[in-house]
């Protein structure tokens, strides 16, 4: 399995590279908006969110998967590869944001906020890529690109619709988490709560993709 993900990251490296460098440009020189925050929280999502659809669209567009089931290797190989690709993209551009929102920060082009440090604004993200992730490998395993794609490709916008409410909103749903758990809620036990609970739906996801793999027919 190690060598087809190796094989997904060396054939997606140019495409990760694009990625990277427009993410990059974005948060350095939008950080210094009054809610440069929100870009770092945008591209810590979208860089692994686009990655898995594009390793997807080119071995479809090469007949990857057929070449690969023709292998002396389980079907279910073939899905966790790019299950475990997926994962590996999300936290190395995790550490990427992070880097270049620290040198942000350091340059005091970036306002940062105490009540939402930098590897919350990282890490929070994760917690929609993760669904969003197990849920395209579904489909992708079960009815081809095209499918998974339209069926997710809004998806992100729902997740990221929070970060354009005004802020007397924000506040009515702060005392609301604040009353919930009887007092402020300690964001990383909250954090880390949702991300387990997240990650746990991209692996049932997927091992439901494996299953739906290993008995399709595939030409």
């Amino acid at each position: 399995m190690l060598e087809l993900i190796k094989k997904d990251l060396l054939v997606n490296s140019k495409a990760l590279l694009r990625l990277a460098a427009v993410g990059g440009m974005t948060v350095i020189l939008f950080s210094r908006m009054e809610q440069g925050i929100a870009f770092i929280v945008v591209w810590s999502m979208m860089i692994p969110y686009i990655y898995l659809p594009t390793s997807c669209y080119t071995e479809e567009l090469n007949k990857g998967l057929a070449f690969c089931r023709s292998l002396p290797i389980p079907a279910s190989a073939i899905v966790w590869s790019k299950f475990a690709g997926a994962v590996l993209v999300t936290l190395g551009s995790g550490v990427y944001v992070l880097l270049l929102a620290g040198l942000s920060g350091y340059l005091g082009w970036l306002k940062l906020d105490p009540s939402f440090p930098l590897w919350a604004a990282v890490t929070t993200p994760w917690v929609a890529v993760f669904i969003i992730h197990g849920l395209f490998l579904l489909l992708f395993f079960s009815y081809g690109y095209k499918q998974a794609q339209s069926i997710t490709t809004m998806l992100p916008l729902l997740f990221l619709l929070p970060l354009t409410f005004p802020e007397s909103t924000k506040a009515k749903l702060s005392s609301y988490f604040a009353t919930l758990f009887r007092g402020r809620p300690d964001l990383r036990s909250v954090l880390a709560l949702l991300l387990a609970v997240a990650f746990g739906i991209d692996v049932l996801l997927t091992w439901r993709a494996s299953k739906v793999f290993e008995a399709k027919d595939v030409a």
